[in-house]
């Protein structure tokens, strides 16, 4: 498991969904922008370790 702090389950897939969504066009609202920089701020590993499956989630359709 990971060696650092990471969020609770429902906090994290929050967190994924919005940053997937953004990532993908959509833009976030003020509260959604404030809660992600809130995670950032607070679980930083986590947050930087999530970048990739970020990634693959959003990645377009045949690009791989």
């Amino acid at each position: 498991m990971a060696k650092y702090k990471a969020p609770s389950p429902a906090d994290a897939a929050r967190c994924m969904a919005i940053r997937c969504a953004s990532k993908s066009g959509r833009q976030s609202n003020s509260e959604e922008h404030k809660f992600c920089c809130v995670m950032f701020k607070k679980y930083p590993k986590w947050y930087s370790a999530t970048e990739h499956e970020v990634f693959e989630r959003t990645i377009p359709f045949g690009a791989r």
